[in-house]
């Protein structure tokens, strides 16, 4: 079984011809880092978008899924605890999320769905989620600092822009 990482990689490299390709679909798939949450309406979407399959015809895509998600079943909409601050899902005592420098608080996402929904598993939520928002948050503090005198100061591509 492949890791995260390169699972991530082979996804995009089979859904791309080109590196700009297949550089877009990584950065489309690096994005499921700010969702610890998918509805399998997501999931569909994706596949929809990315449809190159594995040597045994399952999509890329939703071998990703399975491997950094669990799923939960819930037919119509179902109600997530979640935080509100880093989207982290909570379980029912906790009241605000213990990820390292999140302030966020439960509260409630309501998610449209098929058949149910996907939930980062542990590892994901460790070691790809919390440290993409870490990432994101030195990237970006990174431009609230005052410019070095002569070096322009741009945003990384790809990355999204958080308060």
């Amino acid at each position: 079984m492949r890791t995260g990482g390169s699972l991530l990689m082979a996804t995009a490299q089979a859904n791309g011809r080109t590196q700009e390709e297949i550089q877009a679909a990584y950065v489309d798939l690096r994005l499921l880092v700010h969702h610890p949450v998918l509805s399998n309406l997501d999931v569909l979407k994706r596949v929809r978008a990315m449809p190159a399959a594995t040597p045994k015809s399952e999509p890329y895509v939703k071998e990703l899924v399975r491997t950094a998600y669990r799923f939960q079943p819930a037919p119509g909409t179902a109600a997530v605890r979640m935080c509100d601050g880093c989207g982290n899902p909570l379980g029912p005592p906790l009241t605000r999320c213990l990820m390292a420098g999140c302030a966020g608080r439960a509260g409630t996402l309501m998610v449209r769905t098929l058949e149910g929904y996907w939930v980062q598993n542990r590892a994901t939520r460790r070691f790809q989620h919390n440290a993409g928002l870490v990432e994101d948050r030195l990237f970006n503090g990174r431009l609230r600092l005052p410019a070095p005198r002569g070096v322009p100061r741009t945003p990384l591509p790809s990355l999204p822009q958080t308060g």
